[in-house]
């Protein structure tokens, strides 16, 4: 019996059409390989730092958000470009033994990877991401288009360690070290090599972020050098924005364990 096809608004077009398979990041881009997909619940059921329980997935990390022709017109232009960024990015980190500590030159295609990371937003988030940000998804879509909006501002990381996320745009509240909470806006996607931050209110959540929001400066196709200091962030957490070590997220959780034990004597 043949497989029903799913229905929806595309993500990023928002026509009402059968849905296909986008894989985020592609596949080509070290997207491949069988992966384990654990949701909230799954997370808070298990151990924090080795989660056992979630959904065997083949193929990689994939979401059913795009139509054929979204999904298709995407792969095409901006593929093949994003493909060669996360190539590059790994060198560096080989070269490196994955503690890079300089600025390196990338030779890619700046918009090209730039759209890819803003498209693949739009497939890890709900339909009310493209209610709010038509526009975002206009510079996607219009393949020659340079007019990312000034709200939005793009970032990336290198992530070596530490469980692959796939943060939809929330309000994300960091404590600031003079103790006020902030909020941002933002979606973040992190898959070896790299890590990625897209923020819609033109917030930096994080200083140690490599900011290649300038991308858009480059027509499409064109090809440039690109010297970026990325860091190196670890993702142990499902939480957006949390870079903590092992050892910190350990000492923190026993601190807390004190606290609670100290305050119920």
């Amino acid at each position: 019996m043949a497989k029903s096809k799913q229905f929806g608004h595309c993500r990023l077009c928002g026509n009402y059409r059968p849905l296909t398979k986008e894989h985020v990041p592609p596949q080509a881009a070290f997207n491949s390989q069988t992966i384990i997909e654990t949701t909230m619940d799954d997370w808070l059921d298990g151990d924090f730092m080795r989660p056992t329980k979630g959904k065997m997935v083949q193929g990689g990390s994939s979401h059913i958000t795009l139509c054929r022709d979204c999904n298709s017109s995407t792969g095409a232009w901006y593929g093949n470009a994003f493909k060669h960024w996360c190539y590059e990015g790994a060198s560096i980190l080989l070269a490196t033994g994955c503690e890079p500590q300089l600025s390196y030159p990338f030779y890619i295609q700046p918009l090209n990877v730039l759209k890819q990371i803003v498209s693949m937003t739009y497939s890890v988030n709900n339909i009310h991401y493209l209610v709010e940000n038509p526009d975002l998804a206009e510079f996607v879509r219009d393949k020659h288009s340079r007019r990312l909006p000034s709200r939005c501002r793009v970032f990336v990381y290198f992530n070596i360690e530490g469980m692959m996320r796939r943060v939809g745009n929330e309000m994300a509240l960091l404590r600031l070290e003079d103790g006020i909470w902030r909020g941002y806006n933002l979606t973040e996607i992190s898959h070896p090599p790299f890590g990625y931050v897209v923020t819609t209110d033109g917030s930096k959540p994080d200083k140690r972020f490599c900011e290649i929001t300038d991308f858009k400066r480059f027509r499409l196709d064109e090809w440039g050098v690109a010297t970026l200091n990325i860091a190196v962030l670890p993702t142990h957490m499902p939480i957006s924005l949390d870079y903590r070590t092992t050892n910190e997220i350990h000492d923190q959780a026993e601190l807390s364990r004190q606290r609670s034990k100290s305050a119920s004597n």
